[in-house]
């Protein structure tokens, strides 16, 4: 993209995983950001000159600090080994060859038909495409209990699951009334503000009491206060542009919004690992989708800590595991579909609610489990996760990794624990 134009406006979108950056056309001056940390200890703080010039010198974005973190920075996307990729795509052929058995035997009536089949209605587009039918029924629902699982306390650093049980493989589940208190390494709850009780649930507490709960309803409908518009103020002067819109987290966010952003003639930047929703979103815009490479930091004290050990700690263990060193979501990679459901029953089984992730979210020989860490998360609690996933690991034969050990390290970050 060395053609692009310096001075073009960038009009970014912030996204819980990755980046997404929309080039458009008008041409205006790019605001410069100064981070700026006291005693290190702001958890991040960032002081944003917006191309202001202080004692009339433009900053243009230069940090002061003398540790560039260019420097320090560092991620890792191991190439998967060629007899784990063979047999990943072995696994998957092998369980398309017995779907497709199996819906010959419901074709000729040997076996029950119990999903539900989409009538075929002249002049109607079909909902689902033949091919997602398949793999729903074939196999997903073979690990479906993986998923969905409901949850009876507040999704913390730990949480209740109830107890599901299936007696016909899956297509329907039933409550055994019994709870599993287990770890959360699978809530994107990265500051720990999801807690039911501290300073942000007493907040929130306050607003609900003052404002009634037709904020959650869309903005046409009550859904927009005087909180939502300071909100929207600060975004805006915390980027350097001239408004912002924030909206709750969600799949549809992204996927229905980016259409109304850029069209036609405009040119996106793409993270090269967004998620499906940025992904979906930019293709239904019609415009032109350019990907570039995966970088990202964060600079939050307790959850950086976090972060560093846990992944030093897999690396350690010989996982292959993907991402920046300071990205607080950690995919391990798992790769044969068998694994997928085996590893997720066998961490809750244990104490340990983790997310499970696999085609056709993730290319097909890259299925891996998602841990979200969290600041809340306790150094005794990341490593009772690491003891589970250490046994885990090595039961169903997921140490993968051929590369050396990386320098990794937490011990430069001081740790802070309330």
């Amino acid at each position: 993209m060395s053609d692009l134009r310096h001075d073009q406006q960038l009009y970014t979108v912030p996204c819980i995983y990755q980046s997404l950056v929309l080039v458009m056309a008008k041409e205006i001056e790019a605001n410069g950001v100064h981070h700026h940390l006291t005693n290190g200890k702001t958890n991040g703080f960032s002081k944003h000159l917006n191309g202001h010039k202080p004692n009339g010198k433009l900053t243009n974005g230069h940090h002061k600090d003398k540790k560039h973190w260019r420097d320090t920075f560092w991620e890792s996307f191991e190439q998967t080994p060629i007899i784990v990729a063979i047999w990943t795509y072995l696994g998957y052929g092998v369980l398309v060859v017995i779907g497709h058995i199996r819906d010959l035997l419901r074709t000729m009536g040997l076996e029950k038909i119990k999903s539900i089949t989409e009538p075929k209605l002249q002049g109607f587009v079909p909902l689902y495409q033949s091919w997602e039918s398949f793999y729903t029924r074939n196999l997903y629902r073979r690990i479906r209990d993986c998923w969905n699982r409901p949850i009876a306390s507040c999704a913390g650093a730990e949480m209740d699951v109830l107890e599901r049980k299936s007696s016909d493989h899956n297509w329907n589940f039933e409550l055994t009334g019994k709870k599993m208190h287990v770890l959360n390494f699978g809530s994107y709850n990265y500051l720990g503000f999801a807690d039911n009780k501290g300073p942000c649930a007493e907040a929130v507490e306050k607003a609900v009491h003052k404002y009634g709960n037709g904020i959650c309803a869309s903005r046409q409908e009550l859904g927009y206060t005087d909180l939502h518009k300071e909100l929207d103020t600060l975004v805006a002067q915390y980027l350097g542009v001239e408004a912002a819109i924030t909206v709750p987290m969600g799949f549809a966010t992204n996927s229905m919004n980016m259409p109304s952003l850029v069209g036609k003639g405009c040119l996106i930047l793409s993270d090269e690992l967004n998620h499906a929703s940025l992904i979906l979103g930019s293709r239904l815009s019609g415009a032109a989708i350019r990907t570039f490479k995966h970088n990202r930091k964060k600079k939050i004290q307790q959850l950086k800590w976090n972060v560093r050990y846990f992944r030093r700690r897999c690396h350690e263990m010989g996982f292959i595991i993907y991402g920046n060193q300071d990205s607080p979501v950690i995919p391990i990679l798992l790769f044969m579909p068998a694994k997928i459901g085996a590893f997720s029953r066998e961490c809750l089984k244990r104490g340990l609610g983790t997310v499970v992730v696999g085609f056709p979210a993730t290319p097909i020989i890259e299925s891996r489990a998602r841990f979200c860490l969290s600041a809340a998360h306790t150094k005794e609690m990341l490593d009772k996760a690491l003891d589970i996933l250490d046994e885990v690991g090595n039961k169903l034969r997921l140490k993968y990794s051929l590369m050396p050990i990386p320098n990794i390290s937490e011990k430069e970050i001081e740790l802070v624990e309330d």
